[in-house]
C-alpha cells in the first residue's frame, strides 16, 4: 500500500510538475512525456519489431528534442527510433503515434487505423480523446493536464496503468 502510494506521487510529480525537468521548452518537455507514458502503457504485439516505435504525424514539433533525448536510449528493452511522416498511409507499425493534424478527417482515419493496431495515440489538439484519440495533452501554467479517453485505449488493445488513470481526466467516450 505505502509502495503504491510512492509510485503514484512519484508519477504525478514527474508528468505534472514540468520545472522538475532539465527541459528547456514546452517541446522538450512533451517529447520527455511521450516517453514516460510507455511505462504505463500495456501493448498487445501483433508482432516482434526490435525497435520501440515513436512516429510523429504531420508536422515535427520537436525540432531535434526526441533524436536528443531517445539516443542510445531503450523503451521496453527496445532501441527507440523515432519516424517521422505525412501520410496516413505511412504509419504502418509503431508503437506511439503523436498527431499534429488539425484536420478532423485525417485525425479519425488516424485513430481508426491506431484502433486496429493496437497503437497508442497522442495530441495536443482540442478535442482529440472526444473524437476517440487515447491521450490528449494540454499545458497550463507550465503543468500538464491529461485526458484519456479508456474506451479508446481499450478498443486499440491497450491497457493504462491505474496510475496513470488516476491523475487524468478520464473519458469514457463511444471510440
Amino acid at each position: 500500500m505505502l509502495l503504491n502510494r510512492f509510485y503514484r506521487v512519484f508519477l504525478i510529480v514527474i508528468l505534472l510538475h514540468a520545472s522538475l525537468f532539465a527541459a528547456s521548452s514546452e517541446k522538450e518537455l512533451e517529447a520527455v512525456v511521450i516517453g514516460k507514458f510507455s511505462h504505463f502503457i500495456t501493448w498487445q504485439e501483433k508482432e516482434d519489431n526490435k525497435n520501440f516505435i515513436i512516429t510523429i504525424f504531420n508536422n515535427n514539433t520537436f525540432d531535434t528534442s526526441l533524436e536528443t533525448l531517445y539516443h542510445n536510449k531503450k523503451i521496453h528493452k527496445k532501441p527507440v527510433k523515432i519516424n517521422y511522416i505525412d501520410s496516413i498511409d505511412d504509419i504502418g507499425f509503431t508503437h506511439i503515434l503523436f498527431v499534429t493534424t488539425h484536420s478532423i478527417q485525417d485525425q479519425k482515419s488516424i485513430i481508426d487505423y491506431a484502433q486496429k493496431n493496437a497503437i497508442l495515440t497522442i495530441s495536443k489538439n482540442s478535442g482529440f480523446a472526444q473524437r476517440g484519440g487515447v491521450i490528449q495533452l494540454s499545458f497550463v501554467s507550465q503543468k500538464i493536464h491529461l485526458k484519456i479517453n479508456n474506451n479508446a485505449a481499450k478498443k486499440s488493445n491497450l491497457k493504462i496503468s491505474a496510475l496513470l488513470l488516476s491523475i487524468a481526466n478520464v473519458i469514457q467516450g463511444d471510440k
